[in-house]
């Protein structure tokens, strides 16, 4: 009976440390959903002066993070390499468009 009641007892504390477990990864997964925001990335190359212009409508309060890197293709190392006086020049314009309507009255004879 002691036997029976001890591997009875060791079955349970299995599963319930099982479901300990299963029941911290989904309180895990639930949480790093809830964390993590939808993001959207862009990625792109430009040669020597070129330009590159992006309109984009954004919502209110919205946080724009940029990153970039200026390199140059190094014919004796054959890759590209960071050199320190390269820059790189970002205009940021905001464009505050609003729609008014106007009701006019014309008179002529």
């Amino acid at each position: 009976m002691f036997e029976v009641d001890f591997v009875f007892f060791s079955v349970l504390m299995m599963y319930s440390t099982r479901l300990r477990v299963i029941n911290l990864f989904l309180l895990y997964t639930i949480v790093l959903f809830i964390l993590v925001k939808p993001t959207t990335s862009l990625y792109f190359y430009l040669e020597g002066t070129e330009q590159k212009c992006f309109l984009e409508e954004l919502p209110r309060d919205t946080l724009v993070v940029g990153t970039y890197k200026a390199e140059e293709w190094s014919d004796t190392q054959q890759q590209y390499i960071e050199n320190p006086q390269l820059g790189i020049q970002i205009t940021v314009e905001v464009i505050i468009h609003k729609l008014i309507q106007f009701f006019l009255k014309i008179l002529f004879n």
